[in-house]
């Protein structure tokens, strides 16, 4: 399926979020960033600068679906921590599930 494609869906039918970055040009400020048009764009241009694959299919970026038509109800989270590993990995760790 065509990256850009997958993402609009996901964008479309999904609250999902970014919760790991692990490429160059996909700093921590992305973190918490809902995948939404604007993101998209953002993730377009950082994918032509940087070669990585635009629905981070190779582990440039890892997301979590915070709801979804197929959720019972959507998870929620009442904190968050930012975990840096170095060479440009980072985490968002979240709390307080409910």
């Amino acid at each position: 399926m065509d990256p850009g494609l997958l993402l609009r869906e996901v964008a479309e039918r999904m609250d999902a979020i970014i919760v790991v970055t692990a490429a160059d040009g996909l700093s921590e400020d992305l973190l918490g960033s809902h995948i939404n048009y604007d993101l998209i764009e953002q993730l377009t241009q950082i994918s032509a600068r940087h070669h990585i694959h635009l629905a981070g299919e190779g582990g440039e970026y890892e997301s979590l679906a915070l709801n979804a038509p197929f959720y019972s109800r959507p998870l929620r989270y009442t904190s968050t921590q930012v975990l840096r590993h170095g060479a440009g990995r980072n985490e968002l760790l979240l709390g307080g599930f409910s």
